[in-house]
């Protein structure tokens, strides 16, 4: 974790001034992987910016507004300044500036995302954090009810916590996401895909799934014996579990143009038989994702055997093109077309042969 560039950031700032904060500290007491690595300072935004650029690095007020800058070394890392949200509205908070570490923990979501690290390792945990990270127990800080009023997507990032540190379910924290739920029609569409995403592609998508449709959390209702016998942690074909027409649901969450031709794509080919015609047309993962899709909705297919052929058989290109027809009198157009489709039809029943 500690590496030059860091090591650096912290000596230009000032090792008392400055902390890691949240998410690196909870994964690194819980053991798993640490990603983005993000810091909190007692210095004001402006003072940060100062002492970076005297130093020749690059810094960027990607939330100047609410205290946070971007260092862009090794690697981009977030500092924000300590701070108190007042008046907040359901998403955006007026802030104060502090110096206090406690009360900038007082004002961050859960207790697992409350913690800082100094550059020797020492954990300063203000509110129990530490404690419920090892327990894998998700809990908000404070008052319940005010945070998620502070900001509704709490409610689903209670879930999404819990689907990838949860052990033991705190009973007040998923009775406050209940009370409010209907707040989370007033966020954005994309805020919600992007948290339900990561709850479907998490470890422990099924059982929060379960929480999700048992108290009408979102929209959505989940085939669980299709999730029990699928075997693949891909979007895609977990993306099948949710009843309905996927495309629109897609398209609902606001998922990318290329993510719903996938997911389209999938949905036209749910009861055509695997074989290599199939797999030429859809490429080799695609057709690995349907053939785990269609045995895990029931149908019979020999998935061990398919995939096999998926990555071993090395899929011929159809030979002959529209030039080459051209050069043979055809004019562009629906003729040509026509001929090539008569021609690719012979060559793949004359097994990919002319």
């Amino acid at each position: 974790m500690f590496t030059d560039q860091l090591k650096k950031l912290f000596n230009i700032l000032g090792n008392n001034n400055v902390r890691i904060v949240g998410g690196a500290v909870r994964n690194h007491i819980m053991g798993m992987p640490i990603n983005d690595i993000d810091l909190a300072t007692t210095h004001s935004p402006q003072v940060v910016i100062n002492k970076l650029s005297a130093n020749n690095i690059k810094v960027i007020p990607t939330g100047i507004k609410y205290g946070t800058v971007t260092a862009v070394m090794d690697k981009p890392y977030e500092i924000t300044t300590l701070r108190i949200d007042d008046k907040c509205d359901g998403r955006h908070a007026k802030v104060t500036y502090t110096d206090n570490w406690q009360q900038d923990a007082e004002r961050r979501d859960f207790t697992i995302n409350s913690m800082y690290m100094d550059i020797e390792g020492n954990i300063y945990d203000y509110l129990n954090g530490k404690q419920d990270c090892l327990n894998g127990r998700v809990v908000f800080i404070g008052k319940a009810n005010k945070r998620i009023e502070e900001d509704a997507l709490r409610i689903l990032r209670f879930f999404r916590f819990y689907a990838y540190y949860g052990k033991q379910l705190d009973k007040q924290s998923l009775q406050a996401c209940i009370d409010n739920k209907q707040l989370i029609k007033k966020l954005s569409i994309e805020r919600v895909s992007d948290e339900f995403i990561k709850i479907l592609l998490s470890p422990n998508h099924i059982e929060v799934l379960k929480l999700l449709q048992q108290h009408k959390i979102l929209p959505y209702e989940y085939d669980f014996n299709y999730l029990n016998k699928l075997k693949s942690n891909n979007l895609f074909a977990r993306f099948f579990a949710i009843n309905g027409n996927k495309v629109q649901i897609a398209r609902q969450l606001k998922l990318s143009n290329k993510q719903i031709k996938t997911i389209q794509l999938l949905q036209d080919h749910l009861d055509t038989e695997p074989n290599k015609k199939l797999l030429r047309k859809l490429n080799t993962d695609n057709f690995k994702l349907l053939v785990q899709i269609q045995y895990a909705l029931g149908q019979s297919v020999d998935v061990v055997a398919l995939i096999k052929l998926a990555d071993s058989w090395d899929i011929p290109q159809f030979p002959i093109t529209g030039a080459d027809l051209i050069k043979q009198g055809y004019k562009p157009g629906k003729q040509l077309g026509d001929k090539l489709k008569e021609l690719e039809q012979k060559w793949e029943d004359n097994n990919y042969q002319f």
